[in-house]
């Protein structure tokens, strides 16, 4: 794995929603691909993709406000089925 510019976005699997996750490339930790990023110290991960900076921390804020558009809509249906089971519950 070679890297042109030090300043890179990497992206890896993750098994929670958004079931990605990304950060700052910090280097490279073995042959086959594995890296290690900031602010994840000591932890090495085997990115999905990697974009330049710019385009990661983009495309990671688009993430982020899938997360909120999600976690609202969630929220709402909770809020429907709450009301609908006093609704059929206050019957018995």
């Amino acid at each position: 794995m070679k890297v042109k510019n030090k300043k890179q976005f990497v992206f890896w699997r993750y098994s929670l929603f958004p079931y990605i996750l990304g950060a700052e490339f910090k280097k490279i930790v073995t042959d086959d691909g594995w890296v290690e990023v900031k602010g994840n110290k000591g932890s090495c991960i085997k990115p999905l993709a990697m974009f330049p900076l710019e385009k990661g921390l983009k495309i990671q804020k688009q993430l982020k406000e899938l997360e909120e558009r999600r976690l609202e809509s969630l929220q709402f249906y909770d809020k429907i089925l709450k009301e609908t089971f006093s609704y059929l519950f206050k019957k018995y």
